[in-house]
């Protein structure tokens, strides 16, 4: 990566894109629309969700942590 003296005033942004990460596309349609309500749900709601899946991994006797 080359560094310059940019004039303009803007700030180049890099985001880091991981090999293995995933992409909202390859979520199961479900799951997508979880993920892109998650930001806009009340704390109480995503508490909820959490609270149930922590739920269901203790009856599959694996936890979250």
């Amino acid at each position: 990566m080359e560094l310059r003296d940019d004039q303009t005033g803007e700030v180049p942004v890099l985001v880091p894109s991981p090999e293995d990460g995933v992409s909202i596309a390859q979520l199961p349609p479900d799951m997508a629309r979880v993920v892109a309500a998650w930001d806009g749900l009340p704390e109480a709601i995503r508490t909820a969700i959490l609270a149930l899946v922590d739920a269901a991994h203790k009856t599959q006797g694996s936890g979250r942590d």
